[in-house]
């Protein structure tokens, strides 16, 4: 067996990845694909904030986001060839005030 080879925790194949001390961790499941619509539905309408730095100026500055559940696949298929990196990403509730944006 290889060494990169799954051995699964759960008869379902299931279970936690913990291959390489430098590859990102994470827990897997088999789902249908009526949890994969009711998933999709679910969070469609939901609003995440995305906090982003841009380090290739000199001067290097933070930009936020907000994107709706039903776009955040597509916005963040757009990170791969772009110079800014991902910080953070949560759901919020609402967008913030004009005020509040400038206190940010």
């Amino acid at each position: 067996m290889a060494a990169n080879d799954y051995i699964p925790q759960f008869p379902d194949g299931s279970g936690w990845d913990l291959e390489g001390k430098y590859a990102p961790t994470y827990f897997y499941e088999h789902i249908s694909q009526a949890e994969v619509r009711k998933l999709k539905r679910a969070t469609a309408n939901q609003l995440y904030k995305i906090v982003c730095i841009v380090p290739l100026t000199e001067q290097p500055h933070k930009n936020t986001y907000f994107v709706k559940g039903s776009r955040l696949s597509r916005f963040l298929e757009g990170f791969s060839e772009c110079a800014e990196y991902i910080i953070s990403i949560e759901r919020v509730e609402s967008m913030p005030s004009f005020d509040e944006k400038l206190r940010q």
